[in-house]
């Protein structure tokens, strides 16, 4: 293979398991224990947690695309 399929390659699995890290800190985010029961700091490292994982997840489907 060459280097660049080798790249997308790596990139595709790479977005695959930031969206599953996604997807896990959205459900700690939606449980109960979150909604009302987490600290307040627990709650915003979790949101912002969310936040970067999307930051990161929208720039690796953008070098994707320029592939």
């Amino acid at each position: 293979m060459s280097v660049s399929s080798d790249a997308i390659t790596r990139i595709h699995q790479i977005t695959a398991e930031l969206e599953k890290a996604r997807e896990e800190v959205s459900g700690s985010l939606a449980t109960p224990a979150c909604d009302g029961g987490a600290k307040d700091i627990e709650r915003s490292r979790l949101e912002d947690l969310h936040r970067r994982v999307t930051g990161a997840l929208s720039a690796l489907h953008g070098e994707a695309r320029d592939y």
